[in-house]
């Protein structure tokens, strides 16, 4: 049973607000519904293990809350709606559009986000729309558009009229059915790309088989299919020509393949419910085509994957979480699915599990509810986590026998004061778990008795009511990246799994409950605006000053002439995190990012046709920067070779993908576990239609022929219309065995600022742990490495470092620094 009320940001009750729960420890049930009463209080029965409660009222934005199930009581805050209103209208004759499906666009899928549908004048009305930036787009049959410009919204506003104009477009309609009897696939999605822009359109299978995809433009689009637990397919489809008119009748058919049959047991004999499982091909005609599937175990324990091709695969089976009193085998089952044949009779068994089960208490011996506890094995792997009841305390099931290390923290943020430990080594508590046992402990964290007080103002010193204040703890490790807290903060405290208050009428607010040390203070108002305070203690008061947002404009050319057709700009901040985007469509290559926090930004277009990037454009309050030029160059690819960095030799099975300097890591939906981008037996690597300009090239081991060697990251500069040879790439072989741990070296490096280009920032010592092999060595702290056994770590070569220091306990490892100095550090045991 789970209880619960509904209450405003005021904390009055929301009385009749309707609650969709989901619970348990395994996937998704169907979830509940219930109202909430009169005075906001609601309550459930879900599966026990964990729970997520979300509420929508009349009138507020949603809101929700999670936690343990028993254990937690909820409390669901509600934020007063934020409205968008406008029109859709016909691009070429401007007349009003009705039935449009409209979008708000702040989420990172319109599918899932709020929307409407436009009205017989073409006017529509998104309502229960938290504060933020939107960018609204719509859809019909035969058209599809972006909004003239983006929607910024503060507490309980509503938008001026949006007008959005509506581009030629097209229904897409179809079925997708297995070969021989027709049935329909239930579940899954239908991938639609364009050739052409690189666009990429997903479109849900429904139950019956039917996909329904709206707003396609007209294009050339390739065809995948991934129907719920099998690969997705790529091949063997037409091409869908879109011009105007629907596309409607298409009938995508899937081969069911071969399967593998077979049954999870716990060290009994008995069958574990809803376990994952997995298989990746690792030979034969499957491996050719990267064939995997994954499905979920029965109640009896059994499972079927489907959708295969012969060949050798590996099968596993684990439980993300550690949610069953059973451990997972260390290593795949190796299957071989001979052609014409299903694979049956295969046997997974879990050995004897242990748990760790405890309270976290402060230093008055009170429960500390709403903390996550993480399990670190000796053996590395997966950390497995539980969060704190209300009383703090918790269960982890599920574990492996063997040592581990446990630390607390609160939301994604970093370990909690007293489980840390200021001579550097890892924090946590350190404890033995024995299979059919449990381990009881007690975890002491400081007190989370602090405030901060402060006031917020704005145009002066007059004061912002209502305005939005939320706080991030700033790591004190060694050597930590302080600045990172004032990036993160921007994410409204969802790092400190923390709600955000609000000012009251003469500005002022109070943040309560905070764990000791210093913190980012954020501030953010209706209509745009923002504040942000550094390295604040807890019991400061301190004045947070929203500075008017500036607006940066410019244009987007491609080189050659033209414009891109589709785009979207972005700028981001370094220093502060604060980041602004908006898509385009359509235009003529002019944009305006309105709403920019002061400060100075990398600003970036990313299009089918490229992406093009300035730097240091600086934003004053209530100012415009205009004039930025941007000037997409186009397309190149990118070759290299893998090699083995003790042998020469090339490596096989390495993944490769390029994104944007700074960009950050990503995969297209389209992306294949075949294809030249993973490296063949000669370690060749090509990749095709990368942006040109600066570029990150993420290496790494992903078929089993790379196993035993670690991944690799460096720059590149691509050139258009050209092949870019990054000649061999070498990478380091692992050092420790199988599951072994690495050794203790004793010492730390100082983290790389976010937003910087690591290879051109040096690996610098931060600290040297008193009485450690580091120590002993003469290691000192502000000393740069420049390389490891003689392997050169620096700039792009900087990827090294981490691989060539991970050794066994008792392996000397050489170290050079920048200073001529050579430090011969002897690793001593793992870490507890």
């Amino acid at each position: 049973r789970i209880a619960g009320v509904v209450r405003d940001l005021s904390g009055g009750v929301v009385g009749g607000a309707w609650i969709e729960v989901t619970g348990g420890v395994f996937r998704d049930p169907p979830p509940v519904h219930v109202e909430a009463d009169g005075d906001g209080r609601f309550e459930a029965w879900v599966a026990p293990g964990s729970a997520f409660a979300r509420a929508e009222a009349d009138g507020y934005a949603p809101g929700s809350d999670h936690g343990p199930v028993p254990g937690h009581a909820f409390e669901i805050l509600l934020t007063p709606e934020s409205v968008i209103v406008g029109v859709v209208v016909d691009a070429e004759t401007d007349e009003p559009v009705a039935g449009a499906e409209v979008f708000a666009g702040g989420t990172l899928t319109d599918r899932d986000g709020p929307s409407a549908r436009s009205g017989p004048d073409g006017s529509f009305r998104i309502e229960r729309l938290e504060p933020g930036r939107y960018k609204p787009r719509a859809r019909t049959d035969r058209g599809e558009g972006l909004a003239d410009h983006a929607v910024q919204l503060g507490l309980a506003e509503t938008s001026d009229p949006v007008r959005i104009a509506l581009r030629p477009a097209a229904r897409v309609e179809g079925r997708v059915v297995f070969a021989g009897d027709g049935a329909p696939c239930h579940r899954g999605e239908v991938h639609l790309e364009d050739e052409t822009t690189g666009q990429r359109l997903l479109g849900r299978i429904q139950r019956d088989g039917r996909v329904r995809l709206l707003g396609v433009p007209p294009g050339h689009y390739t065809v995948g299919v991934e129907c719920e637990g099998m690969p997705l397919v790529t091949e063997g489809f037409a091409p869908v020509e879109v011009a105007r008119e629907p596309v409607t009748g298409l009938v995508w058919s899937l081969d069911r393949g071969l399967a593998i049959r077979g049954i999870v047991v716990d060290d009994r004999g008995h069958g574990l419910a809803e376990v994952p499982v997995s298989a990746g091909a690792t030979a034969g005609p499957a491996k050719e085509r990267g064939t995997r599937a994954w499905t979920e175990t029965d109640a009896s324990g059994a499972f079927e994957l489907t959708g295969l091709l012969p060949g050798t695969y590996a099968v596993s089976a684990g439980v993300f979480g550690h949610r069953v009193d059973a451990a997972p085998p260390a290593e795949p089952v190796e299957v071989v699915v001979e052609p014409g044949r299903d694979a049956d009779g295969v046997r997974i068994e879990f050995s004897p599990a242990g748990t760790v089960a405890g309270r976290v208490v402060d230093e008055d011996g009170d429960g500390v509810g709403g903390v996550t506890v993480t399990a670190r094995g000796a053996r590395g792997g997966w950390p497995a986590q539980a969060r704190t009841a209300d009383d703090g305390s918790f269960e982890i099931r599920g574990l492996d026998p063997g040592r581990y290390r446990l630390d607390v923290r609160r939301g994604l943020g970093d370990p909690l004061g007293a489980t840390g430990d200021p001579s550097g080594r890892p924090p946590g508590e350190r404890v033995e778990v024995r299979a059919g046992r449990t381990t009881e402990v007690e975890l002491a964290i400081p007190t989370p008795d602090g405030e901060i007080r402060g006031r917020v103002v704005a145009d002066g010193d007059e004061p912002v009511p209502d305005a939005f204040v939320s706080v991030q703890r700033e790591p004190d490790r060694p050597g930590a990246d302080r600045s990172r807290a004032a990036r993160r903060v921007r994410w409204g405290g969802w790092f400190e799994d923390r709600k955000p208050v609000l000012t009251d009428a003469d500005g002022n607010f109070t943040v309560e409950g905070l764990d000791p040390g210093t913190y980012v203070v954020y501030a953010a108002r209706r209509g745009g605006g923002d504040g942000v305070v550094e390295h604040v203690a807890v019991g400061e008061t301190v004045t947070v000053r929203i500075e008017a947002p500036g607006t940066i404009s410019g244009t987007v050319t491609v080189r050659g002439g033209g414009v891109p057709d589709r785009m979207t700009v972005s700028a981001y901040d370094r220093a502060t995190g604060a980041s602004v985007s908006e898509r385009y469509a359509g235009g003529d290559g002019a944009f305006t990012l309105a709403g920019v926090p002061p400060g100075t930004y990398r600003v970036r277009a990313t299009a089918p046709d490229g992406v093009a990037t300035v730097e240091g454009v600086e934003v004053r309050a209530g100012r415009e920067t205009s004039g930025v030029r941007l000037e997409i160059a186009g397309k190149g690819t990118v070759r290299g070779r893998i090699v083995a960095l003790d042998t020469g030799e090339p490596v096989a099975g390495f993944v490769a993908i390029a994104t944007p300097a700074g960009a950050g890591f990503t995969f297209g939906p389209m992306q294949q576990r075949k294809g030249p981008h993973i490296s063949g037996d000669d370690g060749v690597f090509e990749l095709h239609n990368v942006a040109a300009g600066a570029t990150t090239l993420y290496v790494w081991p992903l078929e089993p022929e790379a196993r035993g060697f670690a991944s690799a990251t460096l720059r590149v500069d691509v050139r258009p219309g050209a092949t870019t040879d990054v000649g061999d790439v070498a990478v380091v072989r692992d050092r420790t065995e199988g599951d072994e741990r690495a050794g203790d070296l004793g010492f730390t490096l100082a983290e790389t600022p976010g937003g910087e280009d690591p290879t051109k920032v040096s690996l610098t010592v931060a600290f040297v742990r008193p009485g450690g092999p580091a120590a002993a060595a003469g290691l000192a702290a502000g000393d740069e490495i420049v390389s490891v056994d003689g392997v050169d770590v620096r700039g792009n070569l900087r990827y090294r470092y981490r691989a060539l220091v991970a050794v066994p306990e008792g392996t000397t490892v050489e170290l050079g620094t920048a200073g001529g100095k050579t430090v011969r550090i002897t690793a001593g045991p793992p870490p507890p």
